[in-house]
């Protein structure tokens, strides 16, 4: 059975089940199963159960499962272990452990036989593979998964598992903001439902199409879509679910538009659907629409007892870690708009916290896999080179003891030489694929790794410029500026490394457009005001040289820019680093006003100088400073190293 996957904005993003008007209820199916004692029955009955509890509490679906694979008569029948493992490659993605279900569904696909295991176990596998892909941010393998599904659900003339494959690709075109296309699709799937009566599903399609609109920023088409989805699902048993999910989604397009008392409105009433029968993460995400419209509306204390309320919700749940990630987001907005600063810096802590155990867990365990996976595979195929040679000497053994049967005793030794040789290949061949696949990973590891950095260098930004708010002291600000353009300097080395194809080394040039930008943007340069001349050679840094470097060319722009043009309307900043005789030679200069002698004693004692002093002894560079129209500072740098 599948889904059809529905987004929503801000914090009402959920799943809305596809059920259809034949689909048994869950009491129905319960009673059923209370009073059936056949074994296949009980099974089916379990694995349906499974299903229907998806989206209603995925708590219970893995009960349901293990109870069916229990019934040895049941799951030993041909094909129900397929079905098995389906689910639980379906569960495991509303569990959000996408890794798990790629490797789950990968599985399956890699070890059966497509002309024999059943097509629509089949074409359901790929539809989950692809909307997993998808997740992952593997669109090209999404797009490739669904519509093998989609193929094979054509041939089996199973309309609604077409219009399920064509909402996921509508979803898929929405996220890369190709619209008109992501329409095309949720009109078509629309249209199958509307024959085959699914309102709910219909209902669906029309809630991804508001979606669109509210991107596009189409805020009345979008509502007048909302107002179709529940005017279609009103005869609905299962309305208030539909219901919800709406009004939800309409209190984000009313915050959007700044209208934050409907905003409020709408919150609340997805709230009162969902208070009765919701799990703790839906109550506690209605709950976060409610508090953030009161701290729009600057209620600020009944905004902290609704987060109050969500922890009363959530306590006595484990897991749930991105709901008190939100949680405390909210908690430090709050704080912050209020003018409490302390509490939102300690909310923003707790945030940090779950921030980071969010994508810490998830990496720590790769890490260790992918170490251990790799480890395995070395010691196996040493093992087999070792076997192989014990096996030669042996056979050349009892060839000089039976010179009698030479011939045949070297006929044989060559076959199965050849034979342990074409084996010891292909298995060598298997395995190369298997430790590049685990080179790759680990790449994007370590991508990961510069990306973690850079947001904790970007947040350390971020508070140092939350403390400035809150500074009068000018020469306090100016070293919090300071501090600020530093910690952004190496931030964006970070960046790079994560987004370039080389993950050691930084294109320098790229890099100091983006620097001296970000410093012209710091000190409110006006375009045209400030010149800037750049002559940098095409050169790919190793990243141990590019972080002194940059913080140096950091530290001489500040101060050109700080004062090198006080009494001028216009001037010019020049920055070069050319590669000359084995060396690299740094400049920067300027034309304005230059630098006095009683000046320079000054500078000699700041902390920025002190740092550039630093960096030239770790880069065994001289230094030397000039004062002629302008002040130039040129600095020869003996010790760096290149990257391919």
């Amino acid at each position: 059975m599948k889904l059809l996957l529905v987004f929503g904005l801000g914090f009402f993003c959920t799943f809305l089940p596809s059920i259809t008007a034949e689909t048994p209820t869950i009491d129905s199916l319960e009673q059923k199963l209370s009073l059936t004692t056949d074994p296949t029955e009980q099974g089916t009955l379990l694995l349906k159960l499974a299903d229907a509890y998806k989206l209603v509490n995925v708590n219970k679906v893995r009960g349901y499962i293990e109870r069916a694979e229990a019934i040895e008569a049941f799951a030993n029948q041909p094909g129900v272990q397929d079905k098995i493992r389906y689910r639980y490659g379906v569960l495991a993605s509303r569990e959000n452990k996408l890794d798990s279900a790629d490797l789950i569904f990968s599985n399956f696909l890699e070890h059966v036989d497509e002309s024999t295991v059943d097509s629509l176990i089949y074409a359901d596998v790929l539809y989950e593979l692809g909307n997993v892909r998808r997740l992952k941010g593997e669109i090209d393998d999404a797009i490739n998964y669904l519509n093998k599904s989609k193929n094979i659900s054509l041939e089996l003339k199973r309309n609604k598992d077409v219009a399920s494959v064509d909402v996921a690709l509508g979803i898929i075109h929405k996220n890369r903001g190709q619209y008109d296309k992501a329409i095309e699709y949720y009109d078509a799937a629309y249209k199958i439902f509307e024959e085959q009566n699914l309102k709910n599903n219909m209902a669906s399609c029309v809630l991804n199409i508001a979606n669109v609109y509210t991107r596009q920023k189409k805020y009345e088409a979008a509502l007048e879509k909302y107002n179709e989805a529940i005017e279609i699902g009103k005869d609905l048993e299962e309305k208030d679910n539909l219901l919800a999910f709406v009004y939800g989604n309409v209190s984000n397009l009313y915050s959007l538009t700044n209208e934050t008392e409907k905003a409020l409105d709408y919150a609340t009433k997805s709230y009162e659907l969902r208070k009765s029968k919701a799990g703790p993460q839906e109550l506690a995400t209605s709950l976060l629409g409610i508090a953030n419209a009161y701290n729009k509306l600057n209620r600020f204390e009944e905004a902290l007892q609704t987060l109050i309320q969500i922890e009363s919700t959530i306590e006595t749940s484990s897991g749930l870690l991105e709901v008190k990630e939100r949680l405390y987001e909210s908690k430090y907005k709050i704080y912050e708009n209020a003018g409490r600063s302390k509490e939102a810096l300690e909310a923003v802590s707790e945030y940090l916290i779950y921030h980071d155990s969010l994508r810490k867990t998830e990496l720590d365990k790769q890490a260790l896999e992918l170490d251990a996976k790799f480890d395995t595979e070395r010691k196996e195929q040493q093992i087999t080179m070792l076997n192989l040679q014990n096996e030669a000497t042996s056979a050349k053994l009892k060839a000089t003891r039976r010179q009698a049967f030479i011939l045949i005793g070297g006929l044989l030794l060559v076959t199965a030489l050849g034979f342990l040789i074409y084996r010891l290949y292909i298995k060598t061949q298997e395995q190369n694929k298997v430790i590049n696949k685990a080179l790759q990973e680990k790449d994007i590891l370590l991508r990961e790794i510069h990306h973690r950095v850079k947001n904790n260098l970007q947040f350390i930004s971020s508070l140092l410029g939350l403390q400035s708010e809150h500074i009068s002291d000018v020469s306090a600000l100016s070293a919090l500026q300071e501090g600020q353009d530093r910690v952004q300097s190496m931030a964006l080395i970070h960046q790079n490394l994560y987004q370039e194809d080389n993950l050691t080394g930084v294109e320098v040039k790229d890099y100091f457009i983006k620097l001296i930008r970000n410093l012209f943007d710091s000190y409110n340069i006006r375009p045209g005001q400030i010149q800037l001349d750049l002559e940098i050679d095409q050169l790919n840094l190793d990243v141990d040289t590019v972080i002194p470097i940059g913080l140096i060319v950091n530290e001489l722009v500040s101060n050109a820019l700080k004062y090198a043009f006080k009494s001028l309307q216009k001037g010019e900043i020049k920055v070069s680093l050319k590669e000359i005789n084995g060396q690299l030679q740094l400049q920067v200069s300027d034309n304005g006003v230059g630098i006095t002698d009683e000046e320079m004693g000054k500078v000699g004692n700041s902390f920025g100088y002190r740092l550039i002093n630093v960096f030239k002894d770790q880069l065994q560079a001289d230094l030397k400073i000039t004062n002629d129209h302008g002040t130039s500072v040129v600095m020869n740098i003996g010790k760096f190293r290149k990257v391919a």
